[in-house]
């Protein structure tokens, strides 16, 4: 009979041992789950973050670029809004220039209180120049820079605060 007792107790330790084991093992299961969502969830984050930094790079590149670079050499972020407006005509008439930039949207705004789209009876009375524009579904980035053209009441460049636009696609 004693050798049953104490065997009896020797199982019931091994059981609560075991229960233990398991109980420990769904700790660290869950501790695990846990970490690897924050992880993911930090990850997105700096992904988005390094997609925002890659488009505001590439809006500065598109105004250093030929088509919107302004001609003085003074000013290398300058933004030339006479050429903006030659383009948005071009990128209307001609469906090669959609594809050219990557973006699915492309805007060049001067910082004002009205915001009005440039037309060929308004300018340059106007405020925004919507290169191009997708229908799809996307996040914008912007970049402060210097927008200049020819004032001809003043007869001379001046330059204004502006922004640049590009759209981001969503993932």
């Amino acid at each position: 009979m004693c050798l049953l007792v104490g065997s009896s107790r020797g199982q019931l330790k091994i059981q609560q041992m075991a229960f233990v084991l398991v109980a420990l093992m769904i700790l660290f299961g869950l501790i695990l789950v846990f970490y690897a969502s924050l992880k993911t969830a930090s990850l997105r984050t700096s992904a988005e973050d390094i997609r925002e930094l890659q488009s505001q790079e590439q809006a500065r590149k598109i105004v250093g670029s030929p088509e919107f670079n302004y001609p003085s050499g003074s000013c290398a972020s300058c933004a030339d809004f006479d050429k903006a407006f030659v383009l948005k005509r071009r990128v209307q008439q001609s469906e090669t220039y959609n594809s050219f930039w990557n973006t699915p949207l492309l805007q060049i705004k001067k910082v004002a209180e009205n915001e009005i789209e440039c037309t060929s009876q308004n300018y340059p009375n106007c405020s925004t120049i919507t290169i191009y524009n997708s229908t799809n579904s996307f996040s914008s980035v912007s970049s402060f820079i210097a927008v200049c053209f020819y004032d001809s009441t003043i007869r001379k460049e001046r330059c204004d605060l502006g922004k640049i636009i590009l759209g981001v696609q969503r993932t």
